[in-house]
């Protein structure tokens, strides 16, 4: 008969130590993404002395600095419990910044979040951050914020309707449990990569401002995907998928419409927009979420010149192969 593993095994150690490291990059260092050294320093019985030995690695970089040396990125003290399982068994970690001084904590993910305020944020959306990725310091834009505290009310009230009405998930006891947000969903979603674009989910204290230089380039390849990952993108011909809704610029309905327009649409049903009057020209208002298509709409007035530059390009685009194949 197999065995599985025992429920509310798992619980908080009472003897708590604290890990000190130290990042690290070369001084020769000059554009992303940025080589970065993991420097383990020690394991310290309180927090105090490992703050203490954190200082004692902090030194100003002396004048007329020959050859390469190492330069302080930041420093992290991590708690871990002892005598107990080794899941669960990390909890709070510090971020502190190159002068020692604490940046931010990146809470023990089984404790809830209550959400955090957009102004509460310190980065905003279409920020471009730095962060550590496994060896390397790479930079990012800010695609989405940590859940607002009225989202998060309501995502754990319907957890709690769900949970009040039998639908439950069990443990392997058997045990019923009530699912909530905790600090794994306190995060943001930040988009990078160079030819192809990858997401990572992190938490506000490993975030940075960016200390290097960012080209004119790799800032156009950034706020084009935050443009698509907003629901502003333009694609020609092809439908592709955003979050809820998306919204493109195509040559289906040219010969339709006299205005410049955009289309928003969802798996199945879409909606014509004009971008001279932002009135829905054609389409299936009924399908849609009202409110979200009103937030959609105040997005394109934003972005008006890029999409009334991408349907001007779009139209080209169609006349010349139109001359061309005759």
């Amino acid at each position: 008969m197999p065995t599985v593993l025992p429920c509310g095994k798992i619980s908080r150690s009472k003897i708590i130590i604290y890990e000190l490291e130290v990042y690290t990059y070369n001084s020769s260092s000059k554009r992303y993404p940025v080589e970065i050294d993991t420097i383990e320093i020690g394991r310290y019985s309180s927090l105090e002395k490992a703050g203490n030995e954190m200082k004692e690695w902090i030194e100003p970089c002396p004048p007329n600095q020959d050859g390469d040396y190492e330069v302080i990125h930041s420093f992290s003290i991590q708690e871990h419990g002892i005598d107990v399982p080794i899941f669960g068994s990390s909890y709070d970690e510090r971020i502190y910044n190159d002068r020692g001084k604490l940046y931010g904590i990146e809470k023990h993910f089984g404790e809830p979040f209550f959400g955090t305020a957009p102004e509460d944020c310190r980065f905003k959306k279409g920020d471009v951050v730095e962060f550590r990725m496994y060896n390397e310091l790479e930079i990012g834009i800010v695609t989405r914020l940590p859940l607002t505290p009225d989202r998060v009310s309501k995502i754990n009230a319907r957890y709690q309707r769900l949970y009040d009405e039998g639908i439950r998930l069990k443990d392997l006891d058997g045990n019923s449990f009530l699912l909530f947000l905790d600090q794994s969903d306190n995060s943001y979603i930040i988009h990078h990569g160079r030819n192809d674009m990858h997401e990572a989910v992190l938490s506000e204290a490993c975030l940075f401002r960016p200390k290097f230089p960012i080209s004119a380039e790799t800032r156009k390849r950034l706020n084009a995907k935050y443009k698509y990952e907003n629901g502003i993108f333009a694609s020609f011909d092809t439908v592709k998928s955003g979050y809820k809704y998306g919204l493109e610029l195509n040559n289906y309905m040219l010969g339709s419409f006299k205005d410049p327009h955009v289309i928003i649409f969802d798996c199945y049903f879409h909606l014509v927009v004009s971008l001279e009057s932002y009135k829905i020209l054609k389409g299936n208002p009924g399908k849609f979420d009202m409110a979200e298509i009103n937030k959609i709409i105040k997005l394109i007035k934003v972005n008006e010149e890029d999409l009334r530059s991408g349907f001007r390009k779009m139209v080209e685009k169609c006349e010349n192969e139109k001359d061309r194949s005759i």
